[in-house]
Parts: C-alpha cells; structure tokens; sequence
C-alpha cells in the first residue's frame, strides 16, 4: 500500500551570504554553491495519514527540477535527517531555525547517518531514498523534517539545483513524499477484530 503526501508541509532556503534572511515564501529552492553563497534547504514533510503500527517498506521524496546553474551533473546532493522538529518556516534562516533560537551549527543541526544522494539531475523529478528518515520520524509524531544540501560546498564549484517548493504554483510539481507500507501481524489482527 502507498501513502502520497504532496505538497510538503514546511520548506525553506538558507544561505550563509545572507545569515538573517528568511526564504520561507520561495517557490525554489536552491541546493549548491554559487558566486561566494552555500544555499541549503529544510523540508518537513507530513504523513500523520499513515496507519499506526505499519512497516514502512519504502519512502522516496521527489522534487521537481526548476533550473539548473553550471554543471551540477555527476555531482551529489545530499538529504539529511535534521536533530531537531523545533523550526519554522517563516522563522528560520542559517544562523536561527526559528524566531530567536539559533541552530547549534551555523547553517542547520543534522546528522549524515541515514542520509540519501542523487547525482542526476536532467530529468524532471529527482528522487531520495529517504526511508531511513520517514521510519524514524515514524515515532516521533510522523512529520519527517530533512536537510538539503550539496555534497561538495567549496566556494570555487559553482553548480546549483533549484527545486520547486510547496508555494510553487504548478500543484503537481510540489515536493511529494511517497511511503509505502504493509501492515503488520498485530494490524492485520486488529484490523479483522473490528470487521
């Protein structure tokens, strides 16, 4: 079975060029270096819908390409859990992760243990494994919450991706988030207790 959750609910850029300056109402989202600037991006993605007590088989985040800068192809762009559920669209920025509360790393928290890459980007969807990711959030209140950035940051590699964000006006092109699971022995049990 497959639970389809599009668009994200939450998604911004930061960048380190600009430390203050919330992106929370973009409709890109950029990932990459270009022109002296490290653009990030965090996305939390919501899938309360899914069934208690399932097992998560799969889960594939897909972004929409909007435009590509210089020669990002061959050249990894990593997703990363974030340590932390406590920031806000509107709110957060590369030095804060809300109003008044600063990250603990400048440019975001997060741990690169069950990160997922992709290294193609001509196509117009990009997809991550992010299975690892949406089974842990699977306890914690099921809103997954993830980093965007590039593999390689250095200031004299010049390649950006830019993806659509859930304010972008093409409904379809939204970031979407695809988990699909089976129900466990106990579900299956339950499930013919209430027929």
């Amino acid at each position: 079975m497959d639970l389809i959750v599009q668009p994200s609910a939450a998604d911004s850029n930061i960048v380190n060029t600009q430390p203050v300056t919330n992106y929370g109402n973009d409709t890109n989202m950029y990932i990459g270096p270009w022109a002296g600037n490290r653009w990030r991006a965090v996305l939390s993605s919501d899938f309360s819908a899914l069934p208690d007590g399932v097992i998560i088989t799969a889960a594939t985040l897909s972004l929409h390409v909007a435009a590509l800068y210089g020669a990002p192809e061959g050249k990894s762009r990593h997703i990363y859990r974030l340590l932390t559920d406590d920031w806000t669209e509107l709110g957060v920025c590369w030095q804060n992760r809300k109003g008044g509360f600063a990250w603990t790393n400048l440019g975001g928290d997060f741990t690169t243990l069950d990160g997922a890459a992709a290294t193609t980007f001509a196509a117009a969807w990009v997809d991550f494994d992010v299975t690892a990711q949406v089974a842990y959030w699977q306890g914690l209140g099921k809103i997954a919450h993830m980093m965007l950035c590039a593999g390689a940051e250095g200031m004299d590699d010049q390649q950006l991706v830019t993806f659509h964000t859930k304010e972008h006006a093409v409904v379809a092109e939204r970031p979407k988030l695809t988990i699909t699971y089976e129900l466990s022995t106990g579900s299956s049990r339950r499930r013919r207790a209430l027929c």
